[in-house]
């Protein structure tokens, strides 16, 4: 999934994307949830190969394609669309905010990375799968729009350029919040905030019972891809970007917290 999360739909690498996702009969977990995820990650996946060999295209071959595009689009708009309250249906699902304070703890001074939890470390792997994948669709979903005027307002009536630009402010606006939710989960993934919302930690790691808290390695690698991925996007803001290499400091200083220890 590395090249899929960390490379842009227009670039060269993306071209091994139908190599480098694993397909649906590698996986099936018994939560309908779980597999609701999966599926909107394998078919934004697919989505986005089509929009790759759309955009590929020459400029005569796409305004005589200019039906296909927006296809493309609208489908990707009920792809995310169809994900609403996606986790509601089994209890346990839900991203949530973390209650606690976060005074007296290293995260008063980046708050905005310790903002979401979840009660199993197993559904924060699938709300990373769909966080991902729908900043990929609205990446993806940005460069058929980019396209105007050449398809989308002269091709196209129906939508003014006005109406383009601002589905593209708010496809960017629904990146930036995505951002937002996989920073807030920083915290959480370096095991600082427990199952119920609490911190772990009174200073940077310190557990009052146990000496430094032992970081959830699992949990932090798998956050270290989408945070790339995040630092590579035009469309995160400048304040996330320097949110996000704060993030990867964190990860870095929560593999020191205690010496190897070699048998």
């Amino acid at each position: 999934m590395r090249l899929f999360i960390l490379n842009t739909v227009t670039s060269k690498d993306f071209d091994d994307l139908e190599i480098d996702v694993y397909q649906d009969d590698h996986e099936f977990v018994p939560s309908q949830t779980a597999n609701k995820a999966t599926s909107y990650f394998h078919r934004v996946a697919r989505l986005l190969e089509k929009v790759k060999h759309f955009l590929a295209q020459e400029p005569d071959q796409l305004a005589a394609t200019r039906t296909t595009g927006d296809i493309l689009l609208q489908f990707g708009e009920s792809l995310d669309t169809g994900m609403l309250n996606w986790s509601k249906d089994e209890p346990g699902w839900d991203i949530m905010e973390v209650q606690a304070e976060t005074a007296g703890t290293m995260w008063a001074l980046y708050p905005s990375h310790a903002v979401y939890y979840f009660y199993s470390f197993w559904v924060f792997l699938y709300w990373l799968r769909f966080l991902t994948a729908r900043i990929k669709l609205y990446e993806g979903l940005i460069e058929l729009l980019k396209l105007d005027p050449e398809w989308t307002n002269s091709m196209s009536p129906r939508r003014s350029s006005t109406a383009t630009q601002l589905k593209m402010s708010k496809f960017r606006t629904m990146i930036q919040m995505t951002a937002s939710e996989l920073i807030g989960l920083t915290a959480y993934a370096l095991g600082d905030v427990t199952p119920t919302g609490d911190f772990h930690s009174s200073t940077s790691g310190l557990n009052p019972r146990r000496g430094f808290q032992e970081i959830n390695v699992v949990a932090t690698m798998q956050l270290v891809i989408p945070l790339k991925m995040l630092q590579r996007s035009p469309y995160t803001t400048a304040t996330q970007k320097g949110a996000v290499d704060l993030a990867i400091s964190h990860i870095g200083d929560g593999f020191r917290r205690q010496p190897l220890m070699l048998l």
